[in-house]
């Protein structure tokens, strides 16, 4: 099931416990105290260079393949929520769906591995080239989170900006018909199962086009609920975890891989377009402490 508001009237007071900020820049809470709870922030603000500085609280620095570079193309002057002036994006310098950009970020420690906690992902980004139907290649990862060498049943947390191919599998959740494959989507593995090894929680917000958009996803295990926003639209997806230890995600050191997909085999399906401002994020960001603030 569902619930699609728009962002500046959807205010769930269940939702505003933990309020998160990003980027080290401590504020008010909903409800609560302040906290920081970014667990890395990718402003991509350097000029040149092969590392993407994080500016939150870890120093979880990215290090990028040879195709990226920075642009001046931005979707927003300044980051609405904390009111940065905001040069640059990072342009992922796309050949063909198997060679692109990309960037990794080692996290040895976990800091951004949640288990069964809540989480919430979000940036700019413009797609060049979108999904042209439900296949593997049409699948574009933002974010994955997956163990080095594995399949797909390792992935820790994927964040889809095209669905693709997901829509035909087994296990999945919210959107379940007449899939475009441009809607954005969650990814979970289940490493224990031997068939079905991942499930999608699958959004009615799609991109279909090249122009920049702020998208998010707030993952709630407490309430077995998925928040996505497409700019001023939100879609709320309700799911149940099929895995035996429900509701955990997979525990991982994996690396963090921004703006690719990588199979067991070394594959490597990538995104053609550009990205701005990504924030991950423990807990569950209020929608006035998301990056897009008041847009």
């Amino acid at each position: 099931s569902h619930r699609s508001k728009s962002r500046r009237s959807w205010v769930d007071p269940r939702r505003a416990r933990g309020g998160i900020i990003g980027a080290g820049v401590a504020a008010a809470c909903v409800g609560v105290g302040s906290a920081d709870h970014a667990e890395g922030h990718g402003r991509f603000e350097e000029a040149r260079g092969a590392i993407v500085l994080d500016s939150g609280p870890h120093g979880l620095h990215g290090t990028l393949n040879d195709r990226p570079s920075r642009a001046t193309d931005v979707p927003v002057d300044v980051v609405p929520q904390n009111d940065l002036a905001n040069d640059h994006s990072l342009d992922l310098g796309w050949l063909d769906t198997s060679s692109g950009g990309q960037f990794t970020v080692e996290d040895p420690t976990g800091q951004l591995t949640f288990g069964h906690r809540s989480f919430t992902i979000e940036a700019w980004v413009r797609l060049d080239t979108l999904a042209e139907g439900q296949s593997s290649d049409d699948r574009k990862y933002l974010v994955l989170k997956k163990t080095d060498g594995e399949g797909d049943g390792f992935t820790g947390y994927g964040f889809l900006v095209q669905a693709g191919a997901v829509g035909l599998a087994q296990n999945r959740f919210g959107n379940t018909e007449d899939l475009t494959g441009h809607e954005l989507a969650l990814a979970f593995g289940n490493p224990e199962a031997t068939t079905d090894v991942m499930f999608f929680l699958i959004s009615h917000l799609e991109i279909t086009d090249g122009q920049w958009h702020y998208v998010a996803v707030a993952f709630d295990p407490e309430s077995d609920q998925a928040r996505f926003h497409l700019d001023d639209q939100v879609d709320v997806i309700d799911y149940e975890d099929p895995r035996p230890l429900a509701p955990a995600h997979f525990h991982n050191q994996a690396p963090l891989t921004l703006g690719a997909h990588r199979t067991a085999q070394g594959g490597v399906t990538t995104l053609d377009g550009a990205i701005d401002e990504l924030r991950i994020s423990r807990g569950l960001v209020p929608e006035q402490q998301l990056l897009a603030g008041s847009q």
